[in-house]
């Protein structure tokens, strides 16, 4: 995993079960300890990929929750028609985005996408997501 470097006010589990509230939905447990120890991240690099950089998902921020320039409640305002109901913007990648399934189905699973529900799988949740992150300007 890269490390993160906090760039935002930090939220409180308030602030998130507001949020919460608002969308109904719970996130899960490590992307609420991931949004109070940092509140999203954005990444001064710009070789962050997603496991191989022959793959091209190059990683580019995951949203804060409030405060930052990009945050989860302004990438989710407009998601009618876009995502279905359930899947939630966090963060961003090379002409595309990062979300997250909060369905009982598969939730807490990520993917990524770059048009109208082309979702393709990333990680089963979001600590291995985390996990899978590579700066490869460090190598």
């Amino acid at each position: 995993m890269i490390d993160i470097t906090i760039n935002n006010k930090l939220v409180t589990e308030s602030e998130i079960s507001e949020v919460e509230s608002q969308i109904g939905s719970i996130f899960p447990e490590d992307y609420k300890a991931f949004l109070l120890k940092s509140n999203g991240a954005y990444f001064d690099s710009t070789e962050v990929f997603l496991g191989d950089y022959d793959d091209d998902i190059n990683v580019f921020e995951i949203y804060s929750l409030k405060y930052g320039e990009s945050n989860f409640i302004e990438n989710n305002e407009f998601n009618e028609g876009i995502l279905d109901e359930g899947y939630f913007n966090i963060g961003s990648i090379r002409g595309g985005n990062i979300c997250m399934s909060l369905r009982e189905e598969n939730y807490g699973v990520i993917y990524v996408y770059y048009s109208i529900a082309e979702l393709e799988f990333a990680a089963l949740s979001f600590s291995e997501f985390l996990e899978e992150l590579v700066d490869y300007s460090e190598e």
